[in-house]
């Protein structure tokens, strides 16, 4: 905020809420939703739902940690950008996939460029085998991946 001679100037503001952990189904689930506004007029709302880690004890742990987020950015009264991401890991039988959990799948796309970006990394294993795959986007270059292999 900006109070000079001219008056008062908002120029952001930022309110998050938790929803807290809710039961649905037997699954339980948390999350939060956050509200931006920046000058000029840019409003940002970002959004996560997720389960909790699942105990190591617990036999069967097909999803664990389990999440997804969203966002919108809108300007001059039009959506400017928006996207979704994944978090967590599921596995099945010798099959587990999870995200990287620093760098997590992410789709964006850009209205006014008219432009998607794919960034984020996922770690595949298998029987002890795995391989790593991380999408880095550039702001003004091509996207760059990097991929790992390893055979125990």
């Amino acid at each position: 905020m900006i109070i000079d001679k001219t008056g008062t100037s908002l120029t952001g503001v930022q309110g998050t809420l938790d929803l807290g952990d809710k039961q649905f189904g037997g699954i339980t689930l948390g999350g939060n939703v956050s509200v931006t506004y920046t000058k000029p007029a840019t409003f940002t709302v970002q959004g996560s739902v997720s389960s909790p880690p699942i105990p190591k004890t617990t036999a069967a742990r097909p999803l664990d940690k389990v999440g997804g987020f969203l966002n919108m950015r809108v300007g001059t009264g039009q959506i400017l950008e928006f996207g979704l991401g994944v978090t967590g890991q599921f596995s099945f039988r010798d099959l587990t996939v999870k995200t990287v959990p620093d760098n997590p799948p992410a789709f964006e796309y850009n209205v006014v460029t008219d432009q998607f970006e794919i960034s984020g990394g996922l770690i595949v294993s298998f029987k002890n085998n795995f391989i790593s795959t991380t999408l880095v986007p550039g702001p003004t270059q091509a996207s760059s991946s990097r991929t790992e292999r390893c055979n125990n």
